[in-house]
């Protein structure tokens, strides 16, 4: 008897070594990101594009989504034009203040669907932190091969107290339409 109760508890000691061992386990980093944004003008109906090809830093957190966390350095976007990137940096972003915008509190349906090859997008929310004020966002998302996540979401610049772009008559509509993709490894 004194030998069965010994096994149980070995048993439960494994048990207990093995699930603390996957829960370190579930925190994939982000690596490959590529952040893409567009907007239009108005009243002149000019497209605005930017990216950003640099790295985001981070991690999704597989067993507890809303420890997610990944950031986006705003030094590095670039929409094409040296001016446009010095003015949207400089004037609006403020990068000085603020160089860094961040997505945390993520809650995702269909996580496990995704990661299994789901055939069409899901909704996300989370919070994004940009210019120094943190609102929720909602948006698409959609995971490839277990490991290439595409999530679609739109912000409008006034809400993150960012002056509205304006520029010899032509503004930026208020809606800024960003695609992040990255890897989770």
């Amino acid at each position: 008897m004194e030998t069965f109760k010994v096994s149980v508890l070995y048993c439960l000691l494994f048990l207990g070594f093995t699930l603390s061992l996957q829960s370190r386990v579930m925190a994939a980093d982000v690596a490959d990101c590529k952040v893409e944004f567009n907007t239009t003008g108005s009243p002149v109906l000019i497209s605005i594009e930017g990216k950003s090809e640099a790295p985001c830093t981070g991690q999704v957190d597989v067993a507890d989504l809303s420890k997610s966390k990944i950031t986006m350095e705003l030094n590095k976007l670039d929409t094409g034009i040296p001016l446009r990137n010095k003015h949207l940096k400089e004037n609006y972003l403020h990068i000085d203040k603020f160089p860094v915008s961040t997505l945390l509190g993520l809650k995702a349906e269909e996580f496990d669907k995704q990661q299994k090859g789901h055939s069409s997008d899901s909704k996300f929310e989370a919070v994004l932190d940009l210019h120094g004020v943190q609102k929720p966002i909602k948006g698409t998302y959609r995971i490839k091969d277990g490991k290439n996540l595409k999530a679609k979401f739109d912000i409008e610049v006034t809400e993150f107290n960012i002056p509205r772009p304006d520029f010899m008559g032509v503004k930026v509509v208020d809606k800024i339409h960003v695609t992040v993709q990255f890897k989770i490894k």
